[in-house]
């Protein structure tokens, strides 16, 4: 099955069976092409939101593909919409007996050049021509005109360049990567548009042009893979990220005290982030006193009790100091920037398939990261 209807049928790949059925009536047959087809099963019919799009490393090959930096020969232009548009019987994006139109090079000299944005463009002018599915293959649509932000943040680019806003008018991309607010199981997307614009059965055609074409991208051309000097942060970024372990590691300390203090929780905690002494080391008398009372709170009745809360509380003190220390090493932090540094290609991923913080820094960051993560297991073994 094509990933994309896996959220349809609410199925994923631990297993899951599905079992066809071949039509025996007529009647079964018209409830399978008017009905049951995966292209009407675009959006929730509850409240309307869609249902199918592409993911990971689809996701990926969009970015790279559609980024303002991004130009191809005559061979690779050829060659990607080659892939896109062809595709089983039936089931292509252009007429069988059409040819295929090529837009004019970006760049003339000193060599022909083709954008990234302009293999999409190319894709859009053809899906609103007739196809060998329609009634009428001769019929042709009107342009399709869009905007939607990203979910690539305006920092990747540099938010004077624009690039988080996808703009589209009449079937050309002009502005904007595309990444999963555009081909994705998200509302208002491209794909979406199609949708509303040329109906289920052509949003479908674009949904699999869109597979074929980054999938042949990334295959043959962009490759996706993370290297050492990739994990590198700038000396800058370096020294901002060890002094912010060091506070975190310091008013992690403070939040056991505190923790310690108020009996287990039992007495309303304030910000411990926000104290004065927030950053200060404790005294070695302070640690001892802070270890016996929380070994006394984890031993007692209630110790599987504290436990939990304990862990509840580092967590919900030391997570914020996490988030901060993301933000000075990614993106701006990396000594190669993006969209060069392939693991900032990951780290926009994973926040286009709703990773959360932690997720995102025990996947992209060093083992240096996050030691504040451990700071709660780290003082209840004193």
């Amino acid at each position: 099955m094509h990933y994309a209807n896996c959220n349809t049928y609410n199925a994923d790949y631990d297993g899951d069976e599905m079992n066809c059925h071949f039509p025996q009536s007529y009647l079964a047959a018209a409830e399978s092409q008017f009905i049951a087809s995966t292209d009407l099963q675009f959006i929730v019919p509850t409240d309307g939101s869609p249902l199918r799009g592409l993911i990971q490393d689809h996701v990926d090959a969009g970015v790279k593909l559609t980024c303002m930096n991004t130009f191809i020969g005559r061979e690779e232009y050829q060659q990607l919409l080659f892939a896109a548009l062809g595709s089983l019987p039936g089931l292509e994006l252009i007429r069988s007996d059409a040819d295929i139109e090529l837009m004019p090079p970006a760049i003339r000299k000193p060599r022909e050049m083709w954008t990234g944005k302009q293999v999409i463009s190319t894709l859009l002018n053809h899906l609103r021509k007739g196809n060998d599915r329609d009634e009428d293959p001769s019929f042709n649509y009107s342009g399709l005109s869009m905007e939607r932000k990203t979910k690539t943040p305006p920092t990747a680019f540099g938010a004077s360049w624009n690039e988080h806003m996808v703009i589209v008018r009449d079937g050309d991309l002009l502005q904007g990567v595309l990444d999963k607010n555009a081909f994705g199981a998200a509302e208002f997307s491209l794909v979406h548009a199609v949708y509303e614009a040329y109906g289920p059965s052509r949003a479908g055609l674009i949904l699999n042009a869109f597979g074929r074409l980054f999938t042949a991208y990334i295959q043959y051309y962009s490759g996706h893979s993370c290297r050492m000097e990739d994990l590198i942060l700038t000396p800058e970024a370096d020294k901002i990220r060890r002094q912010m372990v060091k506070d975190a590691y310091n008013i992690g300390s403070r939040a056991a005290k505190a923790w310690a203090e108020s009996d287990g929780g039992k007495v309303e905690i304030p910000p411990v982030a926000q104290s004065s002494k927030a950053k200060t080391p404790l005294k070695p008398h302070e640690k001892a006193a802070v270890a016996s009372k929380i070994g006394a709170l984890l031993s007692g009745n209630d110790g599987k009790e504290n436990a939990a809360a304990l862990d509840g509380f580092m967590q919900s003190q030391v997570n914020p100091l996490a988030s901060d220390i993301i933000k000075v090493c990614l993106p701006n932090g990396l000594a190669v920037p993006f969209p060069e540094n392939v693991s900032t290609d990951i780290f926009f991923t994973l926040l286009c398939i709703s990773f959360n913080d932690v997720s995102l820094l025990i996947i992209t960051c060093n083992a240096n990261l996050f030691q504040c993560f451990s700071l709660d297991r780290h003082l209840a073994s004193w």
